[in-house]
């Protein structure tokens, strides 16, 4: 959260505490492509649970030569 590593049984009481100090209750995402969806389905629910009011997936484009080069899609 915030460029730091946070457990996930502190990860509502942290989202809690930050999403209580701004106006926009939005979360983004960004994982790594190895996160399982069941892993994120789980974590989706838990930022919700903390008052999340809008939730964000953030992307990064892969290259086709990134694809060509990795073919399971685990770009950089």
């Amino acid at each position: 959260m915030n460029s730091k590593d946070v457990p996930e049984r502190e990860l509502k009481s942290a989202l809690g505490d930050a999403l209580a100090k701004v106006d926009q209750k939005i979360v983004v995402f960004q994982g790594d492509r190895k996160v399982l969806l069941g892993d994120m389905v789980r974590i989706l629910g838990i930022a919700k649970q903390a008052g999340a009011e809008q939730i964000a997936i953030a992307a990064k484009r892969v290259t086709g030569a990134q694809l060509e080069n990795n073919p399971s899609g685990g770009g950089s």
